[in-house]
């Protein structure tokens, strides 16, 4: 939190990050829980359903066959079969994340935020470019429902009726000190905003 010398200015804070997709990701497993697994690639990915669709039948073949009670490889085929099709819903969530990422019109753009008595003035920008008047936008603090504070960042819970968006995402990283989010804690408090704790 920087104030000019001798200058009474009024508290304020600032921060700035970039929309990357490991903060797209951080921000969906604190709201939601999600948790992105490791992306095989295209070609696994369709070597990984063929597999979970030629298990499945193995192991229907395996449970109408007159040996199945002869071994365990019925079991065996059931839950290779399982596993099979487990890991290709997990690359699928996975890879339909990153798309949804990649459609986001912030994705990979600078994020600079002020937080002031009023609410805060954002910008999203190309990385080192400069700030110009169509970038900015403004939020008060009255359309916050509740920040959530988690182990490495602040989810900002929108009110519905007024927004589109159900919440943004704004990294502990992303202020220039503690003095920063101490500012921007005191801001959000005495404008009556509720604060939650969120997952770790």
């Amino acid at each position: 939190m920087e104030q000019p010398e001798g200058a009474a200015e009024e508290l304020y804070s600032r921060a700035t990050y970039v929309w990357s997709e490991e903060e797209y990701f951080k921000s969906m497993r604190h709201a939601h829980g999600i948790t992105p697994q490791m992306t095989l690639g295209p070609t696994v990915t369709v070597l990984v359903s063929v597999g979970a669709v030629l298990a499945s039948d193995v192991a229907l073949w395996q449970l109408l066959s007159s040996d199945f009670e002869s071994g365990m490889r019925g079991p065996a085929f059931v839950s290779t079969a399982v596993a099979a099709w487990w890991l290709w819903t997990q690359q699928f969530k996975t890879q339909r994340q990153q798309r949804d990422f990649r459609k986001n019109a912030a994705a990979n753009l600078e994020v600079q935020r002020k937080f002031v008595s009023q609410g805060f003035v954002q910008a999203t920008i190309e990385a080192g470019a400069e700030v110009k008047q169509e970038n900015l936008g403004h939020l008060k603090w009255k359309d916050m429902d509740k920040i959530s504070e988690t182990s490495d960042g602040f989810l900002f819970y929108l009110r519905r009726k007024n927004f589109k968006t159900l919440f943004f995402w704004q990294p502990t990283s992303s202020f220039a000190s503690p003095q920063d989010i101490e500012a921007f804690k005191q801001l959000a408090q005495a404008n009556h905003v509720r604060f939650t704790k969120g997952r770790s």
